[in-house]
Parts: structure tokens; C-alpha cells; sequence
């Protein structure tokens, strides 16, 4: 599922924009590229327990991010019954947790703990009072119930720590996740060779955030050998003072040295993460501003006949 009227790369906002207006009602539904008949059936169906009943005039961001998620699990063919998982884990939860108020209360401890240490900001003292006039409004806290819940606590932990988020559906169990950080409710054991569908977040996110900022997520790999990783790392936190790679194709040599800076600049580090995302090299050696060196060297089996 995609915005038909798709926003051109100027007009997509930053990480910080998205954040401030994620809940605003600004899309109409009409630009959704997704049969209404769906939409209204997934309505009856209680996947949708935000929006009421006749009030299909716009939805927000945070809206069209769970539509496209239970969009995506339809597209797999994965049975109704998925889809109410996802609704009960996510929103249903978040509702009779009352989570809307427990995260007031978390960002007031949190602001509170930190004005004992040293002087809060002039905008951190205006969020705190923001957050005790939220607390006393028992009309506020109701109305923040249809939009807040733990899918949207997902989304934002993915944006604000700049690290991939999604969710992982096992057969008998929903699992969330931002980089390497899973959590289940209840608690239990995530084991990452069992069978199970991963749908990122970054899918629907592309539609509304600046592709340069997506680019600079911390992606998670489930099965990458740990050298190749290290080298990721290095190159998506700039550590880089210089790096050779040997490229499959021909045997061709690329070689990127370091700036006057002693680091890569943002283009030379675009053109290395485009390199091994597209997987065409056979080794790597990494220098490091810190002065480690990784090398990595990819090795091909031949399966004999």
C-alpha cells in the first residue's frame, strides 16, 4: 500500500518534521492506493478501532503506517486471524493499558529525575508543563487512546534512535523489534530460525521521510558473518579514514582514502553503503579513524555436480 499521490522528494519531511505531525489528520482517504472496500471491511472487523464509524475524511501518518503494516500481511496472504493478532497486540493492549498515560508519566519522571541533576532548558521546563496540564485533562487522555498505543511507540523508538523497526510474525506469537531489540507480550524466547515473516517499518516510512535521513538508519541483519557487520558499522558512524575494496566483477580494485578531515565525506560514505548493499565484492579493508583495522574477505562456494 502506497499514498497514490506520492509526495516528490522535496516535499517529504524530515525525521523531526514527521514526528511533530504524526498524529495530525492531513491525508485524505482517497489518496490511499488501497480498495475502500477493504478498508471498511477491516473497519467492521475491529482492525481499525481508531477511526469511527462515518469519519473517513482524513487520517494521519500514524494511521496510514498500521494500515499499510496490516496491508503488507494481507499482500502475504497470511489469514484474518494474523491481522486481529497484530490489532490485540498493538492497539487493543495499548487501550486497556491505558498507555497514553503511562508514557505522560514516564517523560515526567524522566524530566523531573534530570531537573535534580542539573538545569532543564527553557523547552524542556515547556514540555514538562505540557506534560502535567496532559495529566490533569481526563478529556486528553481519552482522546490520546486512539492514537497512541504500542504501535506507535514502535514507530517513534524507530525514528528517534535512527535504528530499523518492524515487526516479526511468528506462528503463535507477534514480535516487535528496533535494530537488535525484540520484545514480546508476554515475554518469552525469540528464536530467529524459526519460521516467521519480517515486515519492516522502513516501507512505509519511505513515503512520508527524506530518503537521505531512511539511508542513514542502522539497518538489522539477521545472518551477516560478524566481520562484515563491524564494517557497516564503521562506515554508516563515518569512522572511516580510508578503505580498499576488491570487487568481484573483473577484479577491479576501488579505493577510497580519507579527507584532509581524516574522515569519508557523506558522498564518498553513500557511494561505499550503495557498494555493499548491492553485494558486488569479494573482500574489504577498512582503516579506522580510531586506528583498528577490519578486514573482511567473502568466499564463493562452488557446488560440484
Amino acid at each position: 500500500m502506497k499514498i497514490s499521490a506520492s509526495y516528490s522528494e522535496e516535499e517529504l519531511l524530515t525525521a523531526r518534521e514527521f514526528n511533530h505531525a504524526k498524529f495530525d489528520p492531513s491525508v485524505p482517504v482517497e489518496e490511499l492506493d488501497i480498495d475502500k472496500r477493504i478498508l471498511d471491511y477491516w473497519r467492521r472487523e475491529g482492525l481499525l478501532p481508531f477511526i469511527p464509524k462515518g469519519k473517513w475524511a482524513k487520517v494521519s501518518f500514524m494511521q496510514i503506517l498500521w494500515i499499510d503494516l496490516l496491508d503488507a500481511v494481507r499482500s502475504l496472504e497470511l489469514p484474518v486471524r494474523r491481522l486481529k493478532d497484530l490489532t490485540d497486540y498493538f492497539i487493543t493492549r495499548a487501550y486497556h493499558d491505558e498507555l497514553p498515560k503511562k508514557n505522560l508519566e514516564y517523560n515526567r519522571d524522566k524530566l523531573e529525575g534530570k531537573a535534580k541533576l542539573t538545569p532543564l532548558t527553557i523547552e524542556e521546563l515547556g514540555i514538562l508543563h505540557q506534560i502535567k496540564d496532559r495529566l490533569r485533562s481526563d478529556i486528553l487522555l481519552y482522546t490520546d487512546k486512539w492514537d497512541i498505543n504500542y504501535f506507535s511507540n514502535l514507530v517513534t523508538e524507530s525514528i528517534l534512535d535512527q535504528r530499523e523497526g518492524g515487526v516479526l510474525i511468528f506462528r503463535d506469537f507477534i514480535c516487535e523489534f528496533v535494530g537488535g531489540r525484540y520484545r514480546v507480550f508476554p515475554d518469552r524466547e525469540v528464536n530467529l530460525w524459526e519460521p516467521h515473516v519480517h515486515i519492516s517499518l522502513g516501507n512505509g516510512l519511505k513515503h512520508f521521510i527524506k530518503n537521505e535521513e531512511l539511508t542513514q538508519y542502522e539497518r538489522f541483519f539477521d545472518f551477516l558473518p560478524s566481520d562484515e557487520q563491524k564494517i557497516l558499522k564503521e562506515v554508516r558512524n563515518r569512522n572511516v579514514k580510508s578503505i580498499t575494496i576488491t570487487k568481484s566483477k573483473d577484479g577491479e580494485v576501488l579505493r577510497i582514502d580519507s579527507t584532509k578531515a581524516g574522515r569519508l565525506t557523506e558522498e564518498q560514505t553513500d557511494a561505499v553503503k550503495e557498494i555493499l548493499g548491492l553485494g558486488n565484492y569479494e573482500s574489504i579493508t577498512l582503516d579506522t579513524v580510531d586506528r583498528k583495522t577490519i578486514s573482511y574477505k567473502r568466499t564463493n562456494k562452488t557446488i560440484k555436480k
